[in-house]
C-alpha cells in the first residue's frame, strides 16, 4: 500500500532527543476519532445526530449473528438460556473486510477475529481523521492501547479444535488487536492490549496519558472493541442477572433491570496539546486529567464500591488542580442497574455538588441510552460523546428516561439528567468527566475541556487563489463511487458563507493531511459548486498509480502560440511571475523595445505574438516560466527533447543555458525570422503533410516548380515540409485527389529549409556573446532534435543554435531515443526493456505534439506494455490555471511526488485548518472472511429452542441422523418430581 505525503508535517517524527521530559499534568489533545456504533453512528458527527436527537439504536438480534428465538427463554435461571429480547448492534456485516488494504491473505483474514480487523480500520480511519498519513505514522514512537472484552471468535473456533485455520494463533490472540496496528501502521511506542472488563477502552486512555506525559512516547492511539455474534457470554451473563430483558439501557430509572449490550468499535489519537498546536493538528478536546483504581473488597467481586469511585474522581481533580464545581456534564457508568446506578450517582454527588449554586446543576447521562453498554468500547464511546457535546455546547437527551430511580435523589443533590438537547451552561466551562467501570473493580476516569481553536488558530494566508487542486485516493477501484458520492454530500451541507475557506481547508486536508494511496484522481476546481458538479456528473475514475518518478519533458516548437498564453498564471503563482519579469529583463539588456509582459497580456486583437519577432522570445519566455512553475512544485525532469524553437527552453531546463542565455537565443532567432519575412524577394511557406518520409521523397522529386524539404519529421506519418511557396502549391495539387492530409501552416518564413540559410549568419554573429555552456551538476538528459540522439550539453554552444534553426527537426527520433534511453551508438541507458521515463508532460502554449507523440509511440519498437502517460502543462482555449493543475494532477495520478502543497498554497505562511468532518475512508467491503466448522454453525445458528425433555439438537447433526442433547433439572421441571 503506497501511502505518501508530501507536507512536512512532524507528528514528532523518529523519538525523542534526549532524555524526555516529565509533566504529570501536560494537557493532552484528541487530535483524531473513528467510531463504528450501533444505529448507523459510523461517525462522529452520525453519532451527533443520533444522540442529539434522542434516538436509540436498539435492535432484535440480527440473523447473522446468532438464532435469537433459539436462546431465548424468560426465565434467566434457565441454563444454556438468555432472558434479553435484544440489542444494539452494528449495522455492516462484520464479516466485511478490505483484507487487501492491509496486506493480508484471504487465509489470514478468515482467521482473524473481526474485533482485529474492524480496529485495524478504525485506527486507520482515526488517523486520517487526525490529518495523519501512512507515512508520517511509520516509524514515529507512537504507542497502542486497545481495549477489548469478548472473544467470540475464539468461542466460535474452539467449538470444534480439529478444524481450526493455520493463522488461528495470531488471528485471535488478544495481545494482537494492539500488536497488528503497530505492525501495520510500523509503530515504535508500545502496543498494550488492556482487558479490565467494561474500563478497558478507558484504562488504555490513562495508559496512554501517562506514557505522553512521562515522554516516553509521542502520540497515542487508543480504541476499544466489542463485537456480539455467539451467544455464549449472554447466555453467561443473564445467568448473573446482569443483562437488562428487553436489552434497553434505563440510566438512573426507576425500570432499570441490567445493562444492554451493544457491539462497537471507537478509536482515538492523543498528543500533547503544544505538539497538536504546533503541528496545525485537529484539536477536539484536551484531557486534562485521567486516573485508575480498584473497587478492592467489597460485598461480591461483581459489585461497586461508591466510595472507591468518588475517591478516584476527588484524586484525578486534586491531582489536575481543578474544581469539580467548575464541571458542566458528566459522563456517567450509567449501566442501569439497580445497584451501580445510585452507587454512581451518589459518588458523582458527594463530589461534585457539595459546593456547586443551586442554579447551576450537575446534568448527568449515558450513552449507553442510545448505544448499549459498548463493554470493552464502552469508555471510549463516553468520552466520544463528551468531546462532542464540549464542541457543539449541547448537551443531548439522556432517553428511556421518565421518573428517577427511587434510590436516587437527584434534585436534592443538584443533579439534572436532561430530556431534551440542552445548552450548555452558560456560568461553568466547558468541562466534562467521564467513568468507566470494569465488572472486577477496576474504576477509571477522565477529565475533558472544550478547546477554544480561536486561541491558536493560525492565520490564513489571503493568497487570491483563484483555482485549487483537490486530490482523492483509495486503495481499489472500487471505492470510487462511494468515494465522489459522499466528498459531494458533503459539501452540499457546507453554508454558502463558509465556501471560500472550506476550499482552500479541503484542498489541503485532502493534499496534505491524507494518505496518497494506490487509485488516485485529481480535480482542478475553483468553486463549491463546480467541484460539486465535477463529482457528481464527472464520470470519474480512479486511475492506478504506477509510481512514476522518471520524467520527459517535451517542449512545443513554433506554430502553437496564442494570444495570452499562460497569462492567467501570473496572478496565482509568484514564481511563473517573476520568472516572466526576469525574462523581460533580460531583453531590456540587449536592446529590446518592447515590453514582454505587456505584450504577453494583449488580446487577440491586438497581440503581436504571430510574428517572429515576438512569438519566439514569448513562447520561449512562457516555456521557461513553466519549468520554474514546476520545479517549485518538485518536478523535475530525467530526460528533455524540444521541437525546433521548443529546444531553447528544453536547454534550460538541463541545466545548459541560464534564463538569461535562453532569451538571448531565442530573441536574435526572432529578430532574424523577422528580417527574413520583410524581405518580398523570398517567399516561402510550411505545410504539414500526412506521409512518411519516405513516401514523401517521391513526391517531392516530382516537383518542377520550386524546391521543398522535409523540415520536421514529427512522427511516422506526419512530416512538415518546408520551402518555396509555388512548390508547396503545386504538392497541394498533387494531393488534391489522394486522401493525403496537407495543411498550410500560418508561418511567414520556410523554417528548417535552404530559406534558413540567407540569415545563418546574422543569427550565428547575434549569439557571439551567448554564454558558452558551462560546467553544470545538471544530471538532466538532453536529447537534441538536431541529431535526434542524446547530446552532451557541452555541445549546446552558438553553432548548435544556428543548425536548430537550420536543420531539420529529428524530432521522431529524438523522442523515441528519449523514452528508450538510447545512446548516440545505440546502445541503451537503462537495462533490458526499462524505459528510460516513465510519463512525458509537454511545456508550451498547447498540447501540440500530443497526436506525434502518440504515434512514435505506436512504433514496434515500443513494447506494448510501454504506453506512456502524457500530460500537456497548457491547452488551447482552455483556463491555463485549470490546465496546469490537470497537468500536475495527472503527475499525482501517475505516482510522481508533486508538491501539492506548493499547487495550493504557493505563498508560504500557516497552514489552513485541518477539516476533521470529512467522510471517512471507503473501504472496500464486496469480500466475506469467515471461519466456522459445521458444528459451531449448527450451534450458533440452530433453528430451535432447548425442549424440555430432549433438550436442544446436538451440535453435529444432520437431517438424516438427528440427534438431540439435554439435561432434566428439577429446578426447572419441578413437574416431574416424584413424591414419595
Amino acid at each position: 500500500m503506497n501511502g505518501n505525503s508530501t507536507n512536512g508535517h512532524t507528528n514528532g517524527h523518529n523519538g525523542t532527543n534526549g532524555k524526555a521530559k516529565i509533566d504529570i499534568n501536560m494537557p493532552i489533545a484528541i487530535t483524531g476519532i473513528s467510531t463504528r456504533f450501533p444505529g448507523g453512528a459510523d461517525t462522529p458527527e452520525a453519532l451527533w445526530r443520533m444522540i442529539s436527537k434522542g434516538k436509540s439504536a436498539w435492535s432484535k438480534v440480527p440473523e447473522d449473528r446468532f438464532a435469537l428465538d433459539a436462546f431465548y427463554h424468560p426465565d434467566p435461571d434457565r441454563n444454556g438460556a438468555m432472558n434479553v429480547a435484544g440489542g444494539h448492534f452494528l449495522d455492516e456485516d462484520i464479516a466485511s473486510f478490505d483484507a487487501p488494504f492491509f496486506g493480508i491473505s484471504r487465509n489470514e483474514a478468515k482467521a482473524m477475529d473481526p474485533q482485529q480487523r474492524l480496529q485495524l480500520e478504525s485506527a486507520y480511519e482515526a488517523l486520517e481523521n487526525a490529518g495523519i498519513s501512512i507515512d508520517q505514522a511509520s516509524g514515529t514512537k507512537t504507542s497502542v492501547h486497545i481495549g477489548v472484552f469478548n472473544k467470540d471468535y475464539a468461542d466460535i473456533m474452539c467449538r470444534d479444535p480439529e478444524t481450526g485455520p493455520l493463522y488461528q494463533a495470531t488471528g485471535n490472540g488478544q495481545s494482537i488487536l494492539s500488536n497488528r496496528i503497530s505492525y501495520f501502521f510500523n509503530l515504535k511506542g508500545p502496543s498494550v492490549t488492556v482487558d479490565t472488563a467494561c474500563s478497558s477502552s478507558l484504562v488504555g486512555l490513562h495508559l496512554a496519558v501517562q506514557g505522553l506525559r512521562m515522554g516516553e512516547v509521542e502520540q497515542a492511539i487508543v480504541g476499544g472493541t466489542n463485537l456480539i455474534f455467539s451467544p455464549d457470554i449472554m447466555v453467561a451473563m443473564s445467568l448473573l442477572g446482569f443483562l437488562s430483558p428487553d436489552g434497553r439501557a434505563y440510566a438512573f430509572d426507576h425500570r432499570a433491570k441490567g445493562y444492554a449490550r451493544g457491539g462497537g468499535i471507537a478509536t482515538l489519537v492523543l498528543k500533547p496539546l503544544d505538539k497538536a498546536v504546533r503541528d496545525g493538528d485537529p484539536i477536539r478536546a484536551v484531557i486534562r486529567g485521567t486516573g485508575v483504581n480498584s473497587d478492592g473488597r467489597t460485598a461480591g467481586i461483581t459489585l461497586p464500591n461508591g466510595d472507591a469511585q468518588a475517591e478516584l474522581i476527588r484524586e484525578v481533580y486534586t491531582n489536575a488542580d481543578l474544581d469539580p464545581a467548575e464541571t458542566g456534564y458528566f459522563e456517567a457508568h450509567g449501566t442501569g442497574t439497580q445497584a451501580g446506578d445510585p452507587m454512581e450517582a451518589g459518588a458523582i454527588h458527594r463530589v461534585f455538588t457539595a459546593d456547586r449554586q443551586r442554579s447551576s446543576p450537575l446534568y448527568l447521562g449515558s450513552i449507553k441510552t442510545n448505544i448499549g453498554h459498548l463493554e470493552g468500547a464502552s469508555g471510549l464511546a463516553g468520552v466520544v460523546k463528551a468531546v462532542l457535546c464540549l464542541e457543539k455546547g449541547q448537551i443531548p437527551p439522556n432517553i428511556n428516561f421518565e421518573k428517577q430511580n427511587e434510590r436516587l435523589d437527584l434534585e436534592a443533590w443538584n443533579i439534572k439528567v436532561p430530556t431534551e438537547l440542552t445548552q450548555w451552561p452558560a456560568d461553568v466551562p466547558r468541562r466534562a468527566s467521564v467513568n468507566s467501570f470494569g465488572y472486577g473493580g477496576t474504576n477509571a476516569h477522565v477529565v475533558l475541556d472544550g478547546y477554544d481553536a480561536t486561541q491558536h488558530e493560525m492565520r490564513t494566508i489571503d493568497t487570491d487563489i483563484d483555482q485549487r487542486l483537490f486530490v482523492f485516493s483509495a486503495g481499489h477501484q472500487e471505492a470510487a463511487s462511494s468515494l465522489f458520492t459522499r466528498m459531494a454530500s458533503y459539501l452540499r451541507d457546507i453554508p454558502t458563507s463558509n465556501h471560500a475557506r472550506l476550499l482552500q481547508q479541503l484542498a489541503y486536508t485532502l493534499s496534505q493531511r491524507r494518505s496518497q494511496l494506490s487509485h488516485r484522481m485529481a480535480i482542478s476546481a475553483s468553486s463549491i459548486a463546480e467541484l460539486i458538479d465535477t463529482l457528481e456528473n464527472g464520470k470519474l475514475t480512479l486511475v492506478k498509480s504506477q509510481r512514476v518518478s522518471r520524467l520527459g519533458l517535451v517542449f512545443t516548437g513554433q506554430g502553437a502560440q496564442t494570444a495570452q498564453m499562460g497569462v492567467g498564471l501570473m496572478y496565482q503563482y509568484g514564481v511563473f511571475a517573476d520568472s516572466l519579469n526576469l525574462a523581460g529583463a533580460a531583453l531590456k539588456n540587449i536592446g529590446c523595445t518592447w515590453d514582454l509582459v505587456e505584450e504577453l497580456s494583449k488580446d487577440a486583437e491586438t497581440s503581436l505574438v504571430n510574428e517572429p519577432l515576438y512569438s519566439q522570445p514569448l513562447c520561449t519566455a512562457v516555456q521557461i516560466a513553466l519549468v520554474d512553475l514546476l520545479r517549485s512544485w518538485d518536478v523535475q525532469p530525467t530526460a528533455v527533447t524540444g521541437h525546433s524553437s521548443g529546444e531553447i527552453a528544453a536547454a534550460y531546463a538541463a541545466g545548459a543555458l541560464s534564463h538569461e542565455a535562453a532569451m538571448i537565443a531565442a530573441y536574435y532567432r526572432g529578430v532574424a525570422s523577422s528580417k527574413l519575412a520583410a524581405d518580398s524577394s523570398v517567399n516561402g511557406g510550411m505545410a504539414a503533410v500526412g506521409l512518411s518520409p519516405d513516401e514523401v521523397q517521391g513526391y517531392l522529386a516530382k516537383l518542377t516548380s520550386g524546391k521543398l524539404v522535409i523540415a520536421c519529421y514529427n512522427a511516422p506519418y506526419n512530416v512538415t515540409l518546408s520551402g518555396d511557396i509555388p512548390a508547396l502549391d503545386e504538392l497541394e495539387s498533387l494531393l488534391q485527389d489522394t486522401g493525403v492530409f496537407f495543411r498550410r501552416l500560418k508561418v511567414p518564413v520556410a523554417y528548417h529549409s535552404h530559406h534558413m540559410q540567407q540569415i545563418a549568419e546574422v543569427y550565428r554573429k547575434s549569439l557571439e556573446s551567448l554564454p558558452r555552456p558551462e560546467a553544470s551538476d545538471s544530471d538532466v538528459q538532453f536529447f537534441s532534435s538536431v541529431t535526434g540522439t542524446l547530446t552532451p550539453i557541452s555541445e549546446l554552444n552558438a553553432e548548435y543554435w544556428v543548425r536548430n534553426m537550420t536543420s531539420p527537426v529529428q524530432f521522431t527520433s529524438s523522442l523515441k531515443s528519449m523514452c528508450l534511453g538510447l545512446k548516440s551508438d545505440g546502445k541503451r541507458l537503462t537495462r533490458g526493456n526499462k524505459m528510460n521515463v516513465q510519463m512525458l508532460v509537454e511545456v508550451g502554449p498547447h498540447s501540440a505534439l500530443a497526436g506525434p507523440i502518440k504515434s512514435i509511440l505506436k512504433d514496434p519498437s515500443f513494447s506494448s506494455k510501454a504506453q506512456l502517460p502524457y500530460t500537456s502543462c497548457l491547452v488551447r482555449k482552455q483556463d491555463p490555471l485549470s490546465a496546469v493543475q490537470k497537468a500536475a494532477g495527472d503527475l499525482f495520478m501517475n505516482g510522481y511526488a508533486v508538491n501539492l502543497a506548493h499547487i495550493n498554497e504557493p505563498i508560504d505562511g500557516p497552514c489552513p485548518r485541518v477539516l476533521s468532518d470529512l467522510p471517512p475512508y471507503s473501504w472496500n467491503h464486496s469480500q466475506r472472511y469467515w471461519h466456522e466448522s459445521r458444528i459451531s454453525k449448527n450451534y450458533r445458528l440452530r433453528d430451535q429452542p432447548r425442549k424440555d425433555l430432549i433438550g436442544a439438537p446436538a451440535s453435529d447433526w444432520n437431517p438424516t441422523e438427528p440427534r438431540w442433547r439435554g439435561f432434566i433439572r428439577l429446578s426447572e421441571l419441578p413437574w416431574i418430581k416424584v413424591t414419595r
